[in-house]
């Protein structure tokens, strides 16, 4: 891995973790580096070229860093932060291009266009197929409540993660050999608790 993403890892880490006033309980560092991990691993499963893949990753690390000046239709600020914070960390204008258009496409609901756009939506909603999404998903919940104001009750917020994840499936096939099982296995357990 190059010296630039090491550095840039450290950087969104820092700037993540220090936001000790924000009330991100999901859209944090924990995320940011799931979703550099998963990145990684979709890049070597997929076979991406070279000259995509330190784009990518940043773009993963980056991704969400617009939720540190605003909740709601963050995507495009967090590209522009990406594009002002990544020259420190010689990425050229291709490049910054790339990740713009990258974190761009983690807007919800997502509609990627490409392979690399797949990569990173798949990589962004991982958690949905493993063992760990309960735990996040009621982060995500504590997070949405105290930064819109909207309330649920638990039932109400597992039927309407049972909505997300019978609606949802993986772009790539690397997402769908690694996290399908897991997703149908979150999907029985949510039915479970709505029963209860």
């Amino acid at each position: 891995m190059e010296e630039r993403i090491k550095k840039l890892e450290v950087y969104t880490l820092r700037l993540l973790n220090e936001v000790t006033t924000s009330k991100l309980y999901y859209h944090n560092a924990v995320h940011a580096l799931d979703v550099y991990n998963s990145t990684y691993n979709y890049v070597k499963m997929e076979g991406v070229k070279a000259a995509f893949v330190e784009p990518l990753l940043a773009a993963a690390l980056l991704h969400d860093i617009g939720y540190l000046k605003q909740y709601n239709n963050n995507e495009p600020i967090g590209a522009e932060m990406a594009a002002n914070i990544l020259p420190q960390y010689e990425f050229n204008g291709t490049e910054i291009e790339l990740v713009e258009k990258l974190i761009l496409a983690t807007s919800f609901p997502q509609h990627p266009k490409d392979k690399l756009e797949y990569i990173i939506c798949d990589a962004d909603l991982d958690i949905l197929g493993t063992e760990r999404f309960f735990k996040r998903s009621m982060d995500l919940k504590k997070e949405i409540e105290e930064n819109t104001g909207k309330k649920y009750t638990d039932i109400e917020w597992y039927k309407n993660q049972l909505e997300l994840l019978q609606n949802h499936q993986y772009f790539t096939v690397s997402g769908r050999i690694l996290r399908s099982e897991g997703e149908k296995i979150n999907i029985e357990m949510l039915k479970k608790l709505i029963r209860k």
